[in-house]
């Protein structure tokens, strides 16, 4: 059944005979009806599109911000080409506001900078009601997880503390029941290609060619979703070399076991990586994750040339 002659296809069959035998005038105006028909529907259709922000015509967007009241803080680049996503993150914001992950954006969206909320009373130390115990915030640190004391009152620390009634508008006051802290990043991160090392006299080397000693900086991966709260690899901060250690020796442990593992800092894209460039030879070799050794370069030594990883027994199966 052709889609364009539905208006004729439901008149009785014996006019759609009588109308053939007579050279069929009645089909020809039943035609320019349904062209008609068709221009409706489609209005109608892009009416009830022009309702959603996600599917609205271009020319519908800068009413829909106006309606809810959003004016840009900064300039659309333009690349950008327009404020569809801006205006979607807004009534994202509304539908959540109060919530942590909603000022972080907003913090985001306003500064330009990343960032990162934190509930300060989640880090309080209390009596907790055994009905809803909180496992992660436990009384006092563990002396013996150097990841845990590295992030020691830092944006990412979860090391619990006793309440400061002080004011946190003095920068000391933080840990108490209403505090929630913004923490921005100024500093962004600009990714180098197959920049040359340098070695530093009596302090080791750096990956800066100008021998300045300065650390790697992370690139911000993106956050998927509006309510998932920034993480250390959303952000532009200094590589740390204890993610990066346990990273990569979970990867080798995972290669000797066959099993698959979760690629945090060194994805299809990694943090960084390592080339070598043998005599004779201007093409660059990259070095494998794996073989990467993460250490303190201060006190260089040769590493080991080789290391044994235990694999796992086999389970049985009944």
């Amino acid at each position: 059944m052709n889609d364009r002659e539905r208006l004729y296809n439901l008149l009785p069959a014996i006019y759609r005979i009588r109308d053939a035998q007579q050279g069929e005038p009645l089909r020809a105006l039943m035609d320019v009806i349904e062209e008609e028909m068709h221009a409706l529907e489609q209005d109608i259709s892009g009416l009830y599109e022009d309702l959603f922000i996600e599917t609205c015509d271009e020319w519908v967007i800068p009413y829909i911000g106006d309606l809810l009241g959003v004016h840009g803080v900064h300039p659309i680049s333009a690349r950008a080409g327009s404020l569809r996503s801006y205006i979607a993150n807004t009534l994202a914001y509304r539908r959540r506001k109060g919530t942590a992950a909603v000022l972080e954006q907003v913090a985001r969206d306003i500064t330009g900078w990343n960032a990162h909320a934190v509930e300060f009373f989640e880090l309080l130390a209390a009596t907790q009601y055994l009905n809803h115990p909180r496992m992660h915030n436990l009384r006092t640190p563990d002396l013996r997880d150097t990841n845990q004391l590295e992030l020691l009152n830092g944006p990412f620390e979860n090391v619990a503390h006793t309440a400061d009634v002080r004011k946190i508008g003095m920068c000391s006051g933080k840990y108490n029941i209403p505090n929630i802290g913004i923490f921005l990043w100024r500093l962004q991160s600009y990714p180098l290609a197959y920049v040359t090392a340098r070695k530093i006299p009596d302090s080791g080397y750096t990956f800066d060619p100008t021998g300045i000693d300065i650390p790697l900086f992370n690139r911000p991966q993106t956050e998927k979703e509006i309510t998932h709260l920034a993480e250390e690899i959303n952000v532009p901060a200094p590589l740390r070399r204890r993610p990066l250690y346990d990273e990569l020796e979970v990867r080798r442990q995972a290669l000797v076991n066959n099993k698959t593992l979760r690629r945090v800092y060194f994805k299809q894209q990694p943090v960084f990586s390592v080339a070598l460039v043998m005599k004779g030879e201007s093409q660059p070799e990259d070095i494998q994750p794996r073989e990467i050794l993460i250490c303190d370069l201060s006190d260089w030594r040769i590493p080991p040339d080789k290391i044994d990883y235990p694999t796992s027994p086999a389970r049985m199966s009944g």
